[in-house]
């Protein structure tokens, strides 16, 4: 579960997507931070990394600014980012 000072206007972000949207299929790897699956987000094809922590409010943070950065990316050399689930966990 996520650190519990995130409250629903976190959500409004152009980032955030809902889990109802993200489907997990398979798992594709595992680190010691995170899990990644293959999963489909609105029909396509996607891998999906999911935090196995929560996170405190500064860890947060960092990841929220890291999040706008990457939906303002557009690269050939880079995997296109769709967004974060914020809850009910990290992904």
């Amino acid at each position: 579960k996520l650190a519990g000072s995130l409250t629903a206007p976190d959500l409004q972000h152009s980032w955030s997507i809902s889990n109802t949207e993200l489907k997990l299929e398979s798992l594709l790897g595992e680190g010691t931070a995170a899990k990644v699956y293959k999963g489909k987000y609105r029909g396509q094809e996607v891998a999906v990394k999911v935090l196995k922590e929560s996170l405190d409010p500064t860890q947060m943070a960092d990841f929220q600014k890291e999040f706008q950065i990457y939906s303002d990316l557009r690269s050939p050399h880079v995997v296109l980012f769709f967004g974060a689930c914020m809850r009910p966990e990290l992904c």
